[in-house]
């Protein structure tokens, strides 16, 4: 776990190197091999699970991540919460997403979507503000934003849109 470092307090680390790079983060929080590794001055963050923020270096934090591989690509996106395996996985700079279930915006990098559901918004990268309810509910690219799928295969073709169902 956390080796002494001269900077940061009232961090919680429990399982082999996790928060092992941390300098100056503070008020973090990390369970399982290797949770937060990469972090270096990132405060406020919880994360749970093997590889967790794994990669994080530097965000200002707020991220939750629960589940193996939960946000392991995250530099420095703030304000996530990702709960479930590999959930958020490519994330590495996107604020404000909401994710649950496995694969959930397993490449996301774009601000306030929402997915819930195995698979939920796969197809978003940089796009902002979907909600996707259901198992591989998503968007047909990643450039539609503002829409809203809901039902599992549900597929949102445009932006400003809504899909009901597949």
């Amino acid at each position: 776990a956390m080796e002494f470092r001269n900077g940061g307090s009232d961090n919680v680390a429990l399982g082999s190197f996790a928060l092992q790079s941390n300098q100056d983060g503070f008020d973090n929080i990390a369970i399982g091999r290797e949770a937060l590794i990469g972090n270096t001055n990132g405060s406020d963050q919880i994360a749970i699970g093997a590889n967790a923020l794994a990669t994080d270096i530097n965000s200002d934090g707020k991220n939750i991540a629960i589940g193996r591989d939960a946000m392991y690509s995250n530099l420095e996106g703030i304000e996530n919460t990702a709960i479930g395996y590999g959930v958020m996985y490519q994330n590495e700079y996107g604020e404000r997403n909401t994710a649950l279930g496995s694969f959930a915006l397993e490449n996301a990098d774009g601000y306030d979507n929402t997915a819930i559901g195995r698979g939920a918004l796969s197809n978003v990268i940089g796009a902002s503000n979907n909600t996707a309810i259901g198992s591989k509910a998503d968007v047909s690219s990643s450039s539609i934003s503002n829409s809203i799928a809901i039902g599992a295969d549900a597929v949102v073709a445009q932006s400003n849109s809504m899909v009901l169902g597949d």
